[in-house]
């Protein structure tokens, strides 16, 4: 993760759950780790919080330092979501957020044909699954339930060739 203090809530967590893990403070255009070394790959909330060409790089990242037939997890923010459209546009599909928790960062929306665009031909999709829910409990973290009352997200598994 780019940011220390996730790295630190997540150590926190895993020592408290018992489980070991190799985190490390980065970016996800430049892994710190060795070609084909990794065997699985999760990216939640990453790609679509970033322009769509540093996706594409960290697409390319993940593809060098997966182990041939290794997996990768990874959702995506459909242009369903309530709040596609929202802040300021910067790029196709690709909006500022206007406020909130995450004012100013970048919040890239997806249609379907995109997951397939940005995994490319390295990546062999073995499911990809479209959820779309409505908050049960109102706001949270994430004010979803009062600006944003609608979710929508590309759920993908797939494996690198």
């Amino acid at each position: 993760d780019i940011s220390e203090k996730a790295i630190a809530f997540a150590g926190r967590w895993l020592e408290k759950e018992g489980l070991k893990a190799d985190l490390r403070v980065g970016s996800s255009t430049q892994l710190p780790w060795v070609d084909q070394s990794i065997d699985a790959v999760i990216s939640h909330g990453v790609l679509d919080h970033m322009r769509y060409e540093d996706a594409r790089q960290t697409i390319r990242e993940v593809e060098r330092v997966l182990k041939p037939n290794g997996l990768l997890y990874v959702d995506l923010v459909s242009t369903k979501e309530s709040g596609y459209g929202k802040g300021r546009e910067i790029a196709p599909f690709t909006f500022e957020i206007p406020d909130g928790e995450e004012a100013g960062a970048v919040q890239r929306f997806f249609e379907r044909d995109h997951v397939f665009e940005l995994l490319g031909n390295s990546f062999e999709v073995m499911d990809i699954v479209y959820d779309e829910w409505q908050p049960v409990f109102g706001a949270g973290f994430s004010r979803v339930g009062t600006d944003y009352p609608r979710l929508a997200r590309f759920h993908v598994g797939a494996k690198r060739r």
